[in-house]
């Protein structure tokens, strides 16, 4: 989106100068403090959008609030609609009209000073009836996050759904790097994370962080089958207990001439976090595999081009 008239800046300190009685004067610092925040509470048309803004000091004007960029229902295509805020510090607006898989570019605005600043820009897409569907029936695990019951592109917990190279949003016939779209992509959001392109609303992929701990605080079961379909069943604790999700043995797609492999004896995973420092295998993931040689449940490394399936999360 084209900014040319704001100043992006998340913190910015002047210094005014207020004359005081004949030559004296006195100097007032000017401080402000702008963050957009996250989206959530989606429903079919709404969503609620949280910023936060902070100013100190002598001001000309300072209001604030949202900006939110796409088509809302009797809207214009592209439209710039601006939200503003009753009140500094933390503050939400809910906007209404959205229109279900359209895109929205959005982020926290204030008016300082004949000035408009802008905070950072994130990216959502209004929820999908398929995604609405799923925030109904979504798992609790006692972790921090909510689970999908199934896979992305699939429509029960024993089915592989589709596969995805980390940063595309659609599956293909081949994984190859000469097809590969995302070289350039290092942070997924709403346009590059499949999950959060297809289902739309609060659904993305999950973090390292959310794997590992899915890893090490649920109750893991033994490989078992599930209608049929190998794969690992993971139960909840604390107040998850009761509740479980199944992870298929989906495997993985590398570049022909190999195609699918692991298949009914590997779990592999696609996360949103790539490793540091790494340029072929930069994707981390979670990695089961029952073998008579290997059966251990563990955070793996996996080249970003290769098909992986997805079992998306939402905040809680």
């Amino acid at each position: 989106m084209n900014k040319r008239f704001f100043h992006i800046l998340l913190i910015s300190v002047s210094t005014a100068v207020l004359l005081m009685a004949g030559t004296s004067c006195k100097k007032i610092d000017k401080v402000w403090s702008l963050q957009t925040g996250k989206a959530s509470d989606f429903s079919k048309t709404s969503v609620v959008l949280e910023g936060t803004f902070n100013a100190a000091g002598a001001y000309f004007s300072a209001r604030h609030g949202i900006v939110l960029a796409g088509q809302l229902v009797g809207g214009e295509p592209g439209g710039m609609n601006w939200f503003y805020a009753d009140k500094k510090g933390s503050f939400q607006i809910t906007v209404e009209g959205l229109m279900p898989g359209v895109d929205y570019e959005w982020y926290a605005f204030a008016e300082i000073d004949h000035a408009v600043e802008v905070g950072e820009s994130k990216y959502f897409r209004a929820p999908t009836d398929k995604g609405l569907s799923l925030i109904e029936n979504a798992v609790d695990l006692g972790t921090s996050v909510l689970w999908a019951p199934y896979n992305l592109g699939a429509s029960t917990p024993d089915g592989y759904g589709s596969y995805f190279a980390w940063g595309e949003v659609a599956e293909k016939d081949d994984y190859t790097e000469a097809n590969y779209t995302a070289s350039s992509v290092s942070v997924l959001d709403a346009r590059t994370d499949a999950a959060a392109h297809i289902l739309g609303g609060p659904w993305r992929m999950p973090t390292y962080e959310e794997f590992d701990e899915l890893r090490t605080k649920c109750t893991v079961r033994s490989w078992q089958q599930y209608n049929g379909v190998y794969g690992l069943k993971i139960f909840g604790v604390g107040e998850g207990e009761g509740n479980w999700i199944f992870l298929p043995a989906a495997g993985k797609i590398y570049p022909e001439p190999n195609g699918l492999m692991g298949d009914g004896s590997e779990c592999e995973y696609s996360s949103s976090s790539l490793k540091e420092g790494e340029t072929t295998i930069p994707v981390w993931g979670l990695l089961y595999r029952d073998l008579p040689s290997q059966k251990i449940l563990t955070l793996g490394l996996f080249q970003r081009i290769w098909g992986l399936p997805i079992r998306p999360v939402m905040d809680k």
